[in-house]
């Protein structure tokens, strides 16, 4: 219970810390205005495939709208970290350079299986010992010159040289390392979160975008206990 916890705990930090995105469809009811950094861009009213990313230092809400996709960011992310125990944030667009205001709230549940036994595989030793080797190395023999005569009329002549190539067989010990594997027994338990977020694109106190469906499920594994590695019989 206070692994479980912990990881929950964790994810209402910061929308950074698990899974980094949430995903959803934006309703735009009235034509809306976004500042980029390439300058404004027009959104008509619509529904438009929409992502919610989170780092250390920024938010980036991107949307596919016809056209072109239309990004921007959250600077004020600070504010996500202050209150997003809450489960909620509202960035006022002063804040974010935008004639809109963003009201976002997650909420998270999580659940966990039973306890399980698993078994996996671990190295159980390690084994170092001479092996006799056998190689074919490239040699070059004597170098051999002669006069090479003029060529379409030239009387000139110069000298060409050429090698000899051969290969022979060079043989020895070599310290060569192997691995003994064997199984371990994993106890431990399937941890799922999912991440349900509502987004409001807010101008003048009425909701000009709203984020439906936004949500993202994860399932990791918790290992509680690991045993001892046993060699493979």
């Amino acid at each position: 219970m206070k692994i479980q916890n912990l990881v929950l705990g964790v994810c209402l930090v910061a929308l950074a810390a698990c899974g980094k995105r949430l995903e959803g469809s934006m309703q735009i009811s009235n034509n809306l205005t976004v500042n980029t950094k390439k300058g404004q861009v027009q959104i008509p009213s619509g529904t438009y495939q929409t992502v919610v990313k989170a780092s250390a230092s920024k938010a980036t809400i991107e949307m596919q709208t016809y056209a072109r996709k239309v990004s921007f960011t959250l600077p004020a992310i600070h504010e996500l970290k202050e209150k997003w125990g809450e489960g909620r944030v509202y960035i006022r667009g002063e804040q974010i350079g935008q004639n809109f205001d963003v009201d976002l709230n997650l909420d998270v549940t999580s659940s966990q299986s039973d306890s399980q036994i698993s078994y996996e595989s671990c190295v159980y030793d390690t084994r170092t010992y001479q092996e006799w080797v056998c190689r074919d190395v490239l040699r070059q023999g004597r170098e051999r010159c002669y006069q090479k005569p003029g060529t379409n009329g030239d009387e000139r002549s110069d000298f060409h040289c050429e090698r000899d190539t051969y290969y022979d067989r060079v043989c020895g010990y070599e310290t060569r390392t192997e691995n003994i594997y064997g199984q371990r027994e994993v106890e431990g338990y399937y941890l799922t979160l999912r991440r349900t977020g509502t987004l409001k694109l807010i101008r003048g106190g009425s909701t000009v975008g709203r984020l439906v469906d936004g949500n993202q499920t994860s399932t990791s594994f918790v290992r509680t206990d690991t045993g001892r590695c046993r060699r493979n019989r």
